[in-house]
């Protein structure tokens, strides 16, 4: 019974663990430019978003991708997110 119990409690939490990379990965698709949410709508049942589509602040969306990558340790996403970082910071200069 107590195995049962310790079964169902980690593929919960692995569920989610799933859940929020799967939102990371929506989140950066769509900041990024490679698909609309409306895209992921049509390939996937559920689309979980690390935002509010209607009401976000850009720079500070990409920051948080940049933290969560760097902790998945996804350096080539990271390195194009400091690329978007920089180039939102210099449009908002001039």
């Amino acid at each position: 019974m107590e195995n049962e119990m310790f079964e169902s409690s980690y593929v919960s939490e692995l569920e989610v663990y799933e859940n929020v990379d799967k939102a990371f990965d929506n989140s950066y698709e769509i900041i990024m430019g490679l698909k609309s949410f409306e895209d992921i709508m049509e390939e996937q049942d559920e689309c979980y978003l690390i935002f509010d589509v209607d009401d976000y602040s850009k720079i500070s969306i990409l920051e948080q991708l940049l933290e969560w990558y760097e902790s998945e340790e996804e350096y080539e996403k990271c390195s194009l997110l400091l690329e978007k970082i920089n180039d939102e910071k210099n449009i908002r200069k001039n």
